[in-house]
């Protein structure tokens, strides 16, 4: 058994789950943000796969493998148009060792909360928050488990474009309040966590060799990213 493992059952009422921001499962109304952060940079192709730093947990200061995906409908709207964003979803990989450690507290319900930002439409900013809940597989396989959040895709809006150059960005910051259940005897007790990831282009965190999650140093919070996930250039 890894080493992970065996700090967790040290301290089974704060393991816990890290996953990226969820969209909700349906057709989501638009709710502004009263101060939106604005983007670091104007983004010449979409951000692809990026990488979830959470620390500050008794597993360690986690790395997870994360990605999102999203469209316009229309695809390509003009100034004054009103659109959808449509096929919001993201996938989120826990390699083998971590899953297995994690597994026994399957399934973990939570709430996650983030943001989305736009830019070339109104309204320009909304957030997210969706119930979750993840079941580890019995027999984890050697390449490791991923699951997608929410597990149907949603839609977003309406926005109205205000540029011919449109692209959507989710923010760095990603909060969780989560419960995880542990064995008290014959009981199982659930236990509230809350945690903070943030976002971070692959390979920015450095991990260890042998736990590919395990980051083994802290980023400069200067790297961290709002991964771009539409675009309608």
């Amino acid at each position: 058994m890894i080493a992970r493992v065996k700090r967790a059952k040290r301290y089974p009422a704060r393991i816990v789950l890290f996953v990226s921001v969820s969209c909700a499962a349906a057709t989501v109304a638009a709710s502004p943000l009263a101060a939106a952060a604005p983007a670091r940079s104007v983004p010449k192709a979409l951000t692809g796969p990026y990488e979830l730093y959470c620390p500050g947990t008794v597993l360690g200061s986690l790395v997870l493998h994360a990605s999102a995906k999203a469209s316009f409908a229309p695809s390509r709207p003009h100034p004054g148009q009103r659109f959808t964003m449509t096929g919001a979803q993201v996938q989120v990989h826990f390699p083998a060792g971590l899953a297995e450690g994690l597994k026994p507290f399957s399934p973990m319900e939570g709430t996650v909360t983030a943001s989305l930002q736009l830019l070339g439409a109104t309204p320009s900013a909304i957030n997210f928050s969706k119930a979750l809940s993840i079941v580890f597989p019995a027999s984890v396989p050697a390449a490791g488990t991923s699951f997608v959040v929410p597990k149907t895709a949603a839609t977003l809006g309406p926005f109205t474009a205000t540029s011919n150059s449109l692209w959507a960005e989710m923010g760095s910051d990603v909060d969780m309040s989560l419960t995880v259940s542990f064995k008290e005897g014959t009981k199982s007790v659930p236990f509230p966590v809350k945690l903070d990831c943030q976002s971070f282009p692959v390979g920015a965190v450095s991990v260890s060799a042998q736990d590919p999650w395990d980051a083994t140093s802290t980023p400069p919070a200067s790297k961290a990213i709002d991964p771009v996930i539409a675009m309608a250039p």
